[in-house]
């Protein structure tokens, strides 16, 4: 499979895991994705906008898992290589179908995302409380910020 992705989603690959390792996990999930496309300052109308409109509360729900993770592992070290857990696999693949959906000619974050939400065993699906309608709302939002 040829992978057409853009600069900011390989980007975003290469921060998802850095924040895995900020968060001492042992893995890369969809909500790593997730969590590193929402510190990118530069994404003004990403996902972030969408489930954080206030930058301040997405900062207090990053601080708030930095902490249970310390408490959680405090013996970490540097894990070297992280494998992406299969709903992250699942999600770039099915990533690839969103960005045919909507005739793109590469994979953008919003592509990912738009997967995820639809994977009920994604680990960024299990993050958000508000599930009605998800993928819908998502959708809207993307296309009146012109994504999409």
């Amino acid at each position: 499979m040829k992978q057409d992705f853009t600069d900011s989603f390989k980007e975003m690959i290469r921060q998802a895991r850095e924040v895995a390792i900020e968060l001492r996990a042992g893995y890369i999930s969809t909500l790593h994705f997730f969590l590193a496309e929402c510190k990118n300052d530069e994404a003004s109308f990403g996902i972030r906008s969408f489930l954080f409109p206030d930058k301040a509360r997405f900062q207090q729900y990053y601080e708030a898992l930095l902490a249970i993770q310390q408490y959680y592992c405090p013996g970490y070290s540097d894990p070297g290589d992280l494998p992406l857990l299969k709903e992250a696999e699942r999600a770039i693949f099915e990533s690839f179908i969103e960005q045919k959906k909507f005739g793109h000619a590469e994979v953008i974050p919003a592509h990912l995302f738009l997967a995820a939400v639809r994977d009920a065993g994604s680990e960024l699906n299990r993050a958000i409380t508000q599930k009605e309608d998800l993928y819908d709302r998502l959708l809207s939002y993307y296309m009146s910020t012109g994504l999409m």
